[in-house]
């Protein structure tokens, strides 16, 4: 084991520790009757482009059942016959390439879609047919080939998947206690996830990561992948208790060093409903057209440390929904003789749109599942000063709004940039705010918290949207804190496309 990975090891508990309370103590709403949670919706990655897999002499492996592949269709028919052939539901692939290929749309109860005027809905896509890559059907099929089988690091998702407890996709080296002989070969994963729906709940729901890659440098490319952590309950007007999803594990969590970094290209995706979603260390994450939503703690988190370098997050035409800390928290702190590297990188680009409204009347620190008796002295503090004066700035309210109206007082948390001590603190970079309509200011820290700032928060900067921005009137923008993702019917090919000015 290295050096740097030694003193990461013996660093780590107390790092641990710190971030039990750490990134608790952060903007929250209260964990009932949230009114400003985003409403859920059917909103997910439309299907642009079908990938199958295609290996060549492999008959098994080359055909796929498109019934299960892409539901709620029928008649489907390919442009170039050399490509691949269909009968019925049964698609064949014959070479790789790429094409086009059309489907009639039905309901979920096998009646065709009508376009209103009794002419059936006919969907085109691209086909591409993927030479080297497996076709599974099942989260063992998934997980043996990634896991198990180290020649297969090329998947093609080809039904909605169940994961399997205890079977997740844990990369980490082979002097590790942890290695189980899992390493697939070469060092880069490509996953076509096909807008399938993966419930990972049996993984979420007990507090594992779906991926995880720690002490290595291996780079996990996610395309068109829906990963859902477990059904949220609703409320009758469609907003959801975030504290339900307390206790979950990430999508994709990475742990590296100044040695290695883990890297996540996730692209065209939908992950929702857990604790934090995507959490790294010392790793880079890039997060493409994507929603990211429902989270019980930051949607985003990245740790900077003494003794390790900064995490780089670049976040381009996505949106982030629904969070009970943040859209994105930079968290811990970084000591004396530290450096431009030792602090994480956050870019913005093309539009990133936060739906992580706060109401001053239930505004928080701490969450509900906080282990530590400080929860109880932070939130008290916080309810006794929200109302003051100092923080009138970071709230907006619709015209006509009385001063003291303060459940319709709104913030949006987007990016939040906390110290946990240290001499320095925290000096992360985030970049593009000026583009996605960002400032930045310090959120005035109770001075009654005592000990709790002397120890645990020396200062919490706060990236929001600034009041006079803020539409309440303009329903298809993130702008406007009773928005929804449906309300913007453009929302799924602006995700891939982007957005037009």
């Amino acid at each position: 084991m290295t050096k740097t990975k030694k003193f990461v090891t013996r660093v780590l508990p107390v790092i641990a520790v710190l971030a039990i309370l750490v990134t608790s103590i952060v903007l929250m709403t209260g964990c009932k009757s949230d009114p400003v949670t985003v409403v859920l919706d059917n909103s997910k990655l439309a299907l642009y482009d079908y990938r199958v897999g295609y290996i060549s002499g492999d008959a098994e492996n080359n055909t796929v059942d498109l019934s299960k592949a892409i539901p709620n269709a029928k008649d489907f028919a390919i442009a170039d016959t050399t490509l691949a052939t269909i009968s019925g539901t049964t698609l064949t692939a014959l070479k790789a390439g790429d094409s086009r290929m059309t489907y009639t749309m039905l309901k979920e109860d096998g009646t065709v879609v009508d376009d209103g005027e009794g002419n059936p809905v006919v969907n085109e896509i691209n086909i591409h047919v993927l030479d080297g890559y497996t076709n599974v059907t099942t989260w063992d099929e998934l997980y043996n080939a990634v896991m198990v089988d180290a020649s297969v690091a090329n998947v093609c998702v080809q039904a909605e998947l169940t994961a399997v407890a205890g079977k997740n996709f844990k990369f980490v080296p082979t002097d590790s206690p942890d290695y189980a002989g899992a390493d697939p070969s070469p060092d880069t994963l490509n996953l076509y996830g096909n807008v399938l729906m993966w419930d990972t709940s049996a993984l979420t729901t007990a507090g594992t990561s779906v991926f995880s890659v720690e002490w290595v440098s291996k780079t996990i490319n996610a395309n068109d992948v829906y990963m859902r952590g477990s059904v949220p309950v609703q409320g009758e007007d469609g907003s959801v208790d975030l504290s339900q999803f307390e206790g979950g594990g990430a999508f994709f969590a990475g742990m590296g060093s100044n040695d290695v970094t883990p890297v996540f290209n996730i692209t065209h995706c939908l992950v929702e409903n857990s604790q934090k979603l995507i959490s790294v260390r010392s790793s880079e994450v890039n997060l493409k057209g994507s929603v990211v939503r429902n989270g019980a703690d930051a949607l985003v988190a990245a740790e900077t440390a003494a003794g390790s370098k900064g995490a780089t997050i670049n976040v381009e035409n996505c949106v982030l929904a629904n969070s009970v800390v943040s859209g994105i928290i930079l968290w811990g702190t970084v000591e004396k003789n530290a450096t431009a590297q030792d602090y994480c990188t956050v870019n913005l680009n093309g539009f990133v749109d936060f739906y992580v409204w706060k109401n001053r009347e239930t505004t928080k620190l701490m969450p509900g599942n906080d282990p530590s008796k400080v929860a109880g002295i932070v939130n008290g503090a916080i309810q006794d000063n929200i109302t003051k004066d100092d923080y009138d700035k970071f709230f907006a309210m619709p015209a006509g709004t009385e001063a003291e109206d303060y459940a319709h007082q709104y913030l949006n948390v987007c990016i939040i940039r906390l110290a946990s001590g240290g001499e320095l603190g925290n000096s992360s970079v985030i970049n593009g705010m000026a583009d996605n309509k960002l400032y930045t200011d310090k959120f005035p820290l109770p001075k009654n918290l005592g000990w709790v700032i002397d120890i645990f928060l020396k200062s919490c900067d706060l990236y929001t949207v600034a009041p006079s921005d803020v539409s309440f009137t303009d329903k298809t923008t993130w702008l406007n804190p009773t928005a929804t993702m449906a309300d913007n019917p453009n929302i799924n090919h602006e995700l891939v496309y982007g957005r037009e000015a």
